[in-house]
């Protein structure tokens, strides 16, 4: 069970940073 937690976190991680990442895109192009 500890070795699944750790892969959602882990998938969580990686969307949360592809989500920060796509809107400093989308706002540096709005800006730009």
């Amino acid at each position: 069970m500890k070795d699944i937690d750790k892969n959602l976190q882990a998938i969580w991680f990686l969307m949360i940073l592809r989500g920060l990442v796509s809107s400093q895109q989308q706002f540096s192009q709005v800006h730009i």
